[in-house]
């Protein structure tokens, strides 16, 4: 079956595509433009351009001719046009309220706007929400009076939100992923800080529900993103207990990690190979941990060998090469990977530091992704370097 079957795009969605694009375009240049003159407005027009602009866009939207995704994007204009007028009365008046307030009031003037599905203004809500509930705690007395009250909260708040987004807007599930992760390796940096159980409580309990409806559900590729969120919160626990462990014999501490990494994420991906037996997914976590094995190793190279890992750097990616050309098993592909990453990032950092030259690295860098291409491994891979490469590049020379 061709990409297209799963992916039908028509003359008419293309269009539409188009519209809801030019629409978000305009408002962005009105902002910008407005932004651009700001101070050279007199109070009365500040006050009367974002009303005005939430008039006309809110008029247009009621048309009959316009194709719903035009509408909720000209109804996501409309709310952020609300909160402008907010902001641009607080700044004319200088009213002296908490800016908790602002983004409370905001939230509330959205929810009207939901009458009908729209998933512009959900996710405004989610942020002006999430935004009004840490400067509450942040602004009043309750952040002293009830240390960890917030996080109780938050992750309430989170998983109300998430609720909503599973039965209305599926499309933001990512997001939402993308959310748990960060409330989760936040939640695990604050235990590690001050080793209050709470946050321990907080860095897994909304990834935990969130990866249990997954699997309730077969979504095998949230579930296994999911798993990987937790697996890297739970990575940084082991590297903490490792440091505090052999922190008077750090010889070989890099390597040790490299190795427990690379098996706790390779048990991840075993694990979720027994829970879902049809799928690939669980390449997911064998990639992440391969990244982030591979630079613990490239640390332990570059420590304890110094100049030679310009020479280790080499057979390393000269071992993935082989590796990766011969074997068609992920877990081989992925230590392939791991080695891969691990001689690329000692061979340019020695390299560079030994050569003080940016150009040698930027060649190196370059010639590394030809490798890469060469090797056709997933896009992603090569998006990575892509990114390495542009980013050596922009650097001044």
């Amino acid at each position: 079956m061709q990409i297209r079957d799963y992916y039908p795009l028509t003359n008419s969605s293309f269009i539409q595509h188009l519209h809801i694009f030019s629409y978000v375009f305009m408002a962005v240049s009105i902002l910008y433009l407005i932004a651009a003159n700001w101070l050279m407005l007199p109070d009365s027009i500040q006050l009367a351009i974002p009303p005005l602009i939430l008039l006309v866009t809110a008029w247009f939207s009621v048309k009959d001719t316009l194709t719903e995704g035009v509408r909720q994007t000209l109804h996501s204009i409309c709310g952020l046009m609300i909160g402008l007028s907010l902001a641009v009365i607080g700044q004319v008046y200088q009213t002296g309220a908490d800016s908790y307030l602002l983004f409370l009031i905001w939230t509330l003037l959205l929810l009207p706007w939901l009458y009908r599905p729209n998933i512009g203004i959900f996710g405004l809500i989610c942020i002006t929400s999430q935004l009004t509930l840490f400067l509450f705690f942040k602004q009043t007395f309750w952040s002293e009076k009830f240390p960890y009250l917030y996080l109780f909260a938050l992750n309430l708040l989170s998983l109300v939100e998430f609720g909503v987004c599973i039965k209305k807007y599926r499309a933001l599930r990512f997001v939402f992923i993308a959310w748990f992760a960060v409330i989760s390796i936040i939640g695990m940096i604050q235990y590690l800080s001050n080793e209050n159980i709470p946050y321990l409580i907080s860095a897994f309990f909304s990834g935990l529900i969130a990866f249990y409806y997954f699997f309730k559900k077969d979504d095998q590729l949230c579930a296994s993103l999911m798993a990987a969120v937790l697996g890297v919160t739970a990575t940084i626990w082991l590297v903490d207990g490792i440091n505090n462990l052999f922190k008077d014999s750090n010889e070989f501490i890099f390597l040790l990690i490299a190795g427990i990494i690379f098996i706790w994420f390779a048990l991840i991906s075993y694990l979720l190979i027994k829970i879902f037996r049809q799928s690939r997914f669980y390449v997911i976590p064998l990639a992440i941990g391969a990244w982030l094995a591979g630079l613990a190793l490239a640390a332990f190279t570059l420590v304890f060998w110094e100049a030679i890992s310009l020479v280790i750097g080499i057979i390393f990616v000269g071992l993935a090469f082989i590796l990766l050309k011969k074997s068609q098993s992920y877990f081989f592909r992925q230590f392939a990977y791991c080695l891969f990453i691990s001689g690329q990032t000692a061979f340019l950092f020695h390299l560079g530091s030994e050569t003080d030259q940016i150009l040698w690295v930027l060649i190196a860098q370059i010639f590394i992704l030809c490798i890469s291409y060469f090797l056709k491994p997933h896009w992603f891979f090569i998006l990575i370097q892509l990114l390495a490469t542009y980013g050596i590049l922009i650097r001044p020379i």
